[in-house]
Order: C-alpha cells, then sequence, then structure tokens
C-alpha cells in the first residue's frame, strides 16, 4: 500500500531551498583572488535556481548573498595588501638570489667551455705546438675563476646569514642552499680542470726537456772525457808520492845533518807548491765550466736544460775530484811537516840566542846601582806629587792665568819623573832593540830577583804618577768651567758697559746705532777693530761713561777684557763689523705675553704696548733690577715697529717672558 509524503511544516520548504544558497555563501567569504569568480558565479545560479521557491525568504537570502560577496571582497583586498607587503619584502632577497645565481651560471658555462676546448682527453693530449695557447686559456680561466670566488666570498660575507633568515619563504632558503651546494661543486671541479691541465703542460715541458738533454748530453759527455783526461791525476799522484818518499828523513829527527835537512826541506817546499799548482789547475778543469756550450741552439734558450747540464757534467767528474781531495791532503800534510821541522828550527836558534844573551844581560844587570836608580825615580815623583798638593792648597786664591801656569809646571815635573822612569827600566833591561819581542820578554823574566823588585817599586811609582796626571787633568777640566762661567759673566758686564756707552753717546735718547759703535771703536778706519783699540775705547769711553752714570758697573780687569776680544773673533785679524753685530747686538723673543713700559719701574710709568707672543725685541739697555716687583727689565726696541720701552724678563715666580736669541 502506497504511504503519502509527509506534510512539511510552513517555512521548510523554503529553508531547503536557501541551504545551498547559504553553503555556497559560506565558501565566498573565505574565498581567495583566484577562486573568488568562480564561487561568485556559483552563487549566482544557485540563487537564480531557487529564487522562486524561497518565498518569504528570498529577501532574507539575497540579503545574504550581498553581505557575503562584501566580506569576500573584503577578504580578497585585505589578501592582496598582504601579498604585495610580502612581495616587496622579499623582494631583495629574490633579487640577490637572482644575482648570484646570473653569475654561477655564467661561471658554469666558462667552465664547461674550458673543460670541453683546453681540458686534454685520451682522443685530444696536450701536445708542444699548443703549450702557448693553452697556458694563456688556463690564464685567463684562472683570473675567471678567481674573480668568480671573490665575488661568492663578498656575497656569503655580506648576505648568507641573510639568505638563511626563517623568516624568508622556504623556497627561497631552500634554492639559496641548493645553490651554496652547486657552486662549490662547481669551484672544486674547475679547480680540478685547471690543476690537470697544468700538469699536463708540466709533463709535456718535462718531456721536451728530456728530449733537449738526451739531445746534448752525448756531446757534454764527450767534452768531461777530454777534461778528465787533461787534468793529470796520475802524473800528480806520482810527484805526491815521491815528495813523500823524500819526507822519510823528517819523520825521525837528527838523522841527517842540519844544512842537508835545510836543502831538502827547500827542495820539498818547492814540489809540494809545484803540486799544489798543477792540482787547483786539475781542480779547475774538472769544474767543466765549459762544457755546455750555452749558444748551442738546442738549448740556447732554455736556461733550466743549460744547468741540468751543467749539474751532470759536474757530477761525472765526482770520482776525480775525491782523489783530488786526497792528493790535496796529501800535499798539505807536506807542507805541515816541513813548517814544523822550519819553526823547530827558529825555536832551537832562539834558545841558543836566548842563552848566549842571558849571562851578559844578568851582568849588566847585577853591576847596576839599584838602589841609586830608582831613587832618582822616587825623587822626581815626589817632586810631581808635592806640586800637586801645593795646587791643591793654593788654587782657590789663584787667578786662571796662574792655575794654568802651575798646571803646566806640573806637567812638566810629570813628564821628566816619566822620562826618568823609562831611562831606568831600559837600563834594567839592556836588551838590543832589534832584538824579537819574544826574545826580549824570554831576557826581562830573567832578570835577577834585586831587578825585579826595582820594577814592582817602578810600577807603584808609575801608578803614582798617573795618579797625579788624574788630578791635573781634572784640575784643567775645572779650570776650563770657571773660564766659561767667568767669561759669560764678563760678556754679561761688557755688554751692559756696551749699552751704557751706547746711551751716553746717544745723548739719552736714541742709543748709539752697531754702526755708530764700531766707528768708535775703530779709530783708524782700516775696517777691523784691534785688541789696543779694543782695549783704549774702554779704558777711554767707557771710564768716561762710568763716571758720568756713577752706576754700580765695575770696568773688568784687561786680562778679562782681552779674553772677551779674543772669543769675540770668528776669524783671523781684528773684530770687523759682522763680529760687532754678533756679539752686541743682544736680541730676545717673547716667550709669553707681557706689557712694554716707558720706565724701567712698572710702578712708575705708563705702558707703551703688548708684546705679542714670537716678537723679535732687539736689546738696548739692561738687564736692570726693578726693585717694586723685584724682577730684572731690560730696554728694548721692537724689530716690527721700532717701539721702544721696558720688559720684564722673567716673573719673581720663574715664568719667562723674554728668552735670549741668536741676532
Amino acid at each position: 500500500m502506497d504511504t503519502e509524503p509527509a506534510e512539511m511544516l510552513p517555512g521548510e520548504f523554503e529553508a531547503l531551498t536557501a541551504h545551498p544558497i547559504r553553503t555556497v555563501i559560506m565558501k565566498v567569504r573565505v574565498c581567495t583572488p583566484e577562486t573568488y569568480d568562480d564561487l561568485k558565479l556559483e552563487l549566482d545560479e544557485k540563487l537564480a535556481l531557487g529564487k522562486s521557491d524561497l518565498g518569504m525568504l528570498l529577501d532574507q537570502v539575497e540579503a545574504e548573498v550581498e553581505r557575503g560577496l562584501e566580506l569576500a571582497r573584503r577578504r580578497i583586498e585585505t589578501v592582496k595588501q598582504q601579498r604585495a607587503a610580502e612581495d616587496e619584502r622579499f623582494a631583495r632577497p629574490k633579487e640577490l638570489l637572482q644575482q648570484i645565481s646570473d653569475q654561477f651560471n655564467s661561471f658554469e658555462e666558462l667552465t664547461q667551455r674550458f673543460r670541453e676546448e683546453v681540458c686534454p682527453s685520451e682522443e685530444d693530449p696536450m701536445k708542444a705546438e699548443k703549450i702557448e695557447a693553452t697556458e694563456a686559456e688556463v690564464k685567463k680561466f684562472e683570473e675567471h675563476y678567481n674573480e668568480f670566488n671573490v665575488t661568492l666570498k663578498a656575497f656569503a660575507t655580506e648576505h648568507g646569514k641573510d639568505m638563511l633568515d626563517t623568516k624568508l619563504p622556504l623556497p627561497i632558503r631552500t634554492s639559496w642552499q641548493s645553490l651554496v651546494a652547486r657552486m662549490s661543486e662547481a669551484t672544486k671541479q674547475a679547480q680540478f680542470d685547471m690543476t690537470l691541465v697544468k700538469g699536463a703542460i708540466g709533463k709535456v715541458r718535462a718531456a721536451a726537456k728530456q728530449e733537449l738533454f738526451d739531445a746534448a748530453k752525448t756531446r757534454v759527455q764527450e767534452k768531461v772525457k777530454q777534461r778528465k783526461e787533461a787534468c793529470s791525476i796520475v802524473e800528480i799522484a806520482q810527484a805526491v808520492k815521491e815528495a813523500e818518499e823524500k819526507l822519510n828523513p823528517f819523520m825521525r829527527p837528527k838523522s841527517r845533518p842540519e844544512d842537508e835537512m835545510l836543502v831538502l826541506s827547500t827542495e820539498l817546499t818547492m814540489d809540494a807548491e809545484s803540486a799544489m799548482e798543477s792540482l787547483a789547475a786539475a781542480k779547475e778543469q774538472l769544474t767543466c765550466a765549459d762544457a755546455v756550450d750555452e749558444e748551442d741552439n738546442l738549448i740556447k734558450e732554455d736556461f733550466e736544460v743549460q744547468l741540468d747540464l751543467k749539474t751532470f757534467a759536474f757530477s761525472q767528474t765526482k770520482l776525480e775530484r775525491i782523489k783530488l781531495g786526497l792528493l790535496d791532503m796529501r800535499i798539505k800534510r807536506i807542507q805541515n811537516i816541513i813548517a814544523n821541522f822550519k819553526n823547530d828550527l827558529e825555536e832551537e836558534e832562539k834558545d841558543k840566542a836566548l842563552a848566549e844573551l842571558t849571562a851578559p844581560f844578568i851582568e849588566k844587570v847585577n853591576a847596576l846601582p839599584m838602589d841609586e836608580l830608582v831613587g832618582q825615580v822616587n825623587t822626581a815623583v815626589k817632586a810631581a806629587e808635592d806640586e800637586v798638593v801645593d795646587i791643591s792648597k793654593k788654587k782657590f786664591g789663584m787667578t786662571p792665568s796662574e792655575i794654568t801656569e802651575l798646571a803646566a809646571r806640573i806637567e812638566a815635573t810629570v813628564q821628566a819623573a816619566k822620562d826618568s822612569l823609562e831611562d831606568v827600566r831600559q837600563q834594567m833591561c839592556p836588551a838590543d832593540e832589534s832584538l824579537a819581542e819574544d826574545l826580549k820578554a824570554a831576557l826581562r823574566a830573567a832578570m835577577p830577583a834585586a831587578a825585579q823588585a826595582a820594577e814592582i817599586k817602578l810600577a807603584l811609582m808609575e801608578r803614582k804618577l798617573s795618579r797625579v796626571t788624574n788630578i791635573v787633568t781634572v784640575m784643567r777640566a775645572d779650570l776650563e768651567k770657571k773660564k766659561v762661567a767667568h767669561s759669560r759673566i764678563v760678556r754679561s758686564v761688557v755688554l751692559k758697559l756696551i749699552s751704557l756707552v751706547r746711551e751716553v753717546q746717544g745723548n739719552g735718547k736714541v742709543p748709539q746705532s752697531i754702526e755708530e759703535l764700531f766707528n768708535s771703536f775703530e779709530t783708524d778706519k782700516d775696517g777691523s777693530v784691534g785688541e789696543k783699540q779694543f782695549l783704549a775705547f774702554f779704558a777711554d769711553n767707557v771710564a768716561k761713561a762710568l763716571a758720568e752714570k756713577k752706576g754700580q758697573l765695575k770696568m773688568p780687569s784687561e786680562e778679562d777684557l782681552s779674553l772677551f776680544y779674543s772669543s769675540c773673533k770668528k776669524k783671523g785679524g781684528g773684530l770687523s763689523l759682522e763680529d760687532f753685530k754678533s756679539f752686541f747686538s743682544v736680541h730676545m723673543q717673547v716667550v709669553k705675553v707681557t706689557a712694554m713700559t716707558q720706565k724701567l719701574s712698572v710702578a712708575e710709568s705708563e705702558p707703551v704696548r703688548d708684546l705679542r707672543l714670537g716678537e723679535d725685541l732687539l736689546v738696548l739697555a739692561g738687564p736692570e733690577f726693578d726693585s717694586s716687583i723685584k724682577v730684572n727689565r731690560v730696554k728694548v726696541k721692537a724689530i716690527t715697529d721700532g717701539a721702544i720701552g721696558w720688559a720684564t724678563v722673567a716673573g719673581n715666580a720663574g715664568t719667562m717672558f723674554l728668552k735670549e736669541k741668536a741676532a
């Protein structure tokens, strides 16, 4: 019996019709840009098919469709923006990967071409005529290889870590790792190919050299054979053997008369020298220096083959050179035995001479009045010591010239004592000056005990004289130091006196110029100032200036003025105008900014202007003491603008403002 379908509830049919449409709406809401069009078309079709059956749900479903499409469009826009951002973010790694890939592909092509066109094979082995072209290709490929390695290393250093960053897409990282493996394998293969080609070139070259060597070897062997025949080893060996037979008497002392042995030693010496000359000539022959013809067309350009042939030629004479070495040792043995024989004769002669000389020598020495001679030397040494003691007591009250005179007298006394000591020593060892030094030493060793005791006393006196000499040397050094210090004092006084004279003769306004001062000294107008004119000027003009100013300065002694005059002269003759400018134009330089004032006393004068750092000044007067601030000041003239005034040399705390400099 047929059953009737159950009756649907109200709206149930419309809901069943809307279900497939809503299913597609759910798909549209999560679509991608690639699936949007297909899903929209499917949605439109579903909506069109069920539109008539939706009834009251039509408006609701259409609203859901519109809302689903709007959400889909928003999602697609978001996905596109995300993809664009990712594309922008990963564009640089992709670009870098492409760059290094392109460079690697180019290198792979070069490597493949090199392997196919340059690398030798069984079908196309390396040939001599292809070596130069092949080497050029290897050099060119090696340059590409090195360039690619540098590029790869720089890329790995700069971007290697970035290319493995886990934030990068997996395909990029995988591509980079794969490329690194391929590049590593390719560079190893390229290096292997280059090594293979270079090895093949080396083998071909070695074969070619061996061929050249073998071709020239026969000629070299012939020349070496000629050298061996020319070196006369047999004749030299015979000569050495005969000389050794003559040497037998020298092995048994006193076996023959001395005269006969001397004649035989002379003969053997000549034989040994002749054999040594022949030996040297034979060694020269066996060096085979010309056995290899360097101008031979076969080897003319190949220096390695020439060197190998020379080494080969030298090796062919090894046995002969060993024989010559043994002969050389035998000849030297002969020469040594003869030399020892002659040395023994000389020693015997010296012993005989010493035996003949010793007795009269000792007799002469014993006859000497030792005490009297030693006493003479002691007196002379004592005189020198007394002189030193005397000068030690008096030198503080003596003038430099007196000390110099006394020092010279002491030195003369010391020299006399040394001469006396040497004379006594010669009397104590009355040996002929023409005797050999070893004979003289032997005679001195044979001196009697009294003479040896006297020699000990003389040695003590000699040390005393050395002490006296050292004291005089130290005294002269101290004197020189004092002279230098004194000369500085005299120079300072003289410069102050000259400044005083220039001021007086300039009527207290503008000081006399150096040229005018020179003319005041140079009374005979011959272009120079002699010592008499110099001293006369001080005795006249300086004395008048001192009397007029009545200052604290005193006139130096005539001796001091003479010494100063001597120190001023740069050449022979008198003082020139240049000498005057050098010694009497005192210049100073500003080393710390300070003020120039109108008068000596800072408290009583107005400032002229500030002196600038490094400024040059000509000293017109001073230094003089300013009691108001307790410093030394000088009157100066500025070189730059001619300003005149007084300036402080150094502050009372030691700060330097002015420093003397060369004119």
